[in-house]
């Protein structure tokens, strides 16, 4: 059996005033595990999980940055992954610096950017962004320019007489064959 350690993403929401935005988010990956078994305590979250097929044992132990709540957590658990909502203890609009005590880089804490929102973005309502309007061209609606009609003065498409266009083609074929050719053959 393999025991090892599983990549934790993390992201997280600051709030002095609303508890529920105070939270961090992660998500460990651990494909097939049975059910994990998580212990959490204001600065520590330990969790265990075995793989289905017993070929891999999944161990954690963090020791968050500052304290949590550890009667106000969720876990969900899919078949690619575990995930975590944990809410902070102290209500604050500041974020963390990072997520854990230890300002040690560890290879298997990442950011999730899928989650994470810059904490100068955190409060903005939907009416008050703007990043729809720009590259996606906002509320932009093409399907106004449709009726087909050209530039002022100019004929709709369905106007044009579709026996112009032959005309067109026979007069360059016949200006193709009356094209005296030259000849690049040296003798």
């Amino acid at each position: 059996m393999i025991e090892t350690i599983p990549e934790v993403k993390w992201a997280q929401r600051s709030s002095s005033t609303d508890a529920e935005k105070n939270v961090l988010y992660l998500t460990l990956t651990m494909p097939d595990v049975s059910e994990p078994v998580v212990d959490m305590t204001e600065t520590t979250l330990t969790l265990g999980a075995l793989a289905k097929d017993g070929s891999v044992k999944y161990s954690l132990v963090l020791c968050f940055y500052k304290n949590v709540d550890p009667e106000n957590f969720k876990v969900y658990h899919t078949d690619r992954c575990v995930a975590l909502t944990i809410r902070k203890k102290e209500a604050d609009e500041k974020y963390w610096p990072r997520l854990t005590q230890s300002s040690d880089k560890f290879g298997h804490i990442r950011t999730d950017f899928e989650k994470w929102v810059d904490e100068d973005e955190q409060n903005v309502h939907p009416g008050d962004d703007f990043s729809s309007q720009f590259g996606g061209m906002g509320d932009f609606d093409l399907s106004k320019f449709s009726d087909g009609s050209g530039a002022e003065g100019m004929p709709k498409l369905d106007d044009v007489d579709s026996d112009d266009d032959s005309d067109i083609e026979e007069d360059s074929i016949k200006d193709d064959a009356n094209e005296d050719v030259v000849s690049m053959d040296k003798d």
